[in-house]
């Protein structure tokens, strides 16, 4: 196979890679799980929710969690639809009695801010992290991925993303390159069947 088709594969299949899920999460470090959005569009539409409502990451814990905990959330992750970044995490149950999931939220300033999902935009935007240090036995292992709901147990909305854990902290950066990479990959293909 020519080396030039080779690499060009490769670099479309690190794209795709990079770009099948809406949140990456690196848990490298328990004490600095970091959450970056993907530039992909909602899954689903998703009217009538707040940034008090955000999301929830559905199946993240496993085994579940014994009781609700919760802490602060930092960093610039919104949904894109808004202005109002999240600024708190607590463990959910959207099954009743299972503490399997995470909801991310706003409670300061802004948290009647209107949230909206549409297929036609990007469904969330930023980075952020928090720490989990101490729920290290409920972490699942890396390459699991779970759907992102819009809202939380409370007001559940509709299925508007996946998340997934990953190795890679910063994915859109991860996959401008692989994007960047077939550009150069094409050009090279394109200017040496030129000169043939």
């Amino acid at each position: 196979m020519n080396k030039s088709l080779l690499g060009l594969a490769l670099c479309v299949a690190g794209a795709a890679r990079a770009q099948l899920f809406h949140l990456g999460i690196d848990i490298s470090d328990p004490a600095n799980v970091v959450f970056s959005a993907t530039s992909l569009p909602s899954t689903q539409d998703d009217f009538g929710k707040r940034a008090f409502d955000g999301i929830t990451l559905g199946l993240f814990f496993n085994p579940a969690l014994p009781t609700q905990v919760g802490g602060v959330f930092a960093g610039n992750l919104r949904a894109w639809s808004m202005p109002i970044v999240y600024d708190t995490w607590a463990s959910d149950d959207v099954t009743p009695g299972l503490v399997t999931d995470l909801s991310i939220y706003t409670t300061g300033p802004g948290f009647n801010f209107p949230e909206t999902f549409d297929t036609h935009f990007q469904a969330l935007a930023g980075s952020a992290s928090i720490d989990l240090s101490a729920y290290l036995a409920n972490f699942q292992p890396e390459g699991t991925s779970g759907p992102i709901f819009a809202g939380s147990s409370g007001n559940l909305g509709s299925p508007i993303g996946t998340w997934q854990i990953t190795a890679v902290p910063e994915l859109p950066v991860a996959a401008h390159l692989a994007l960047y990479g077939v550009g150069f990959v094409g050009l090279a293909v394109y200017r040496r069947s030129r000169k043939a």
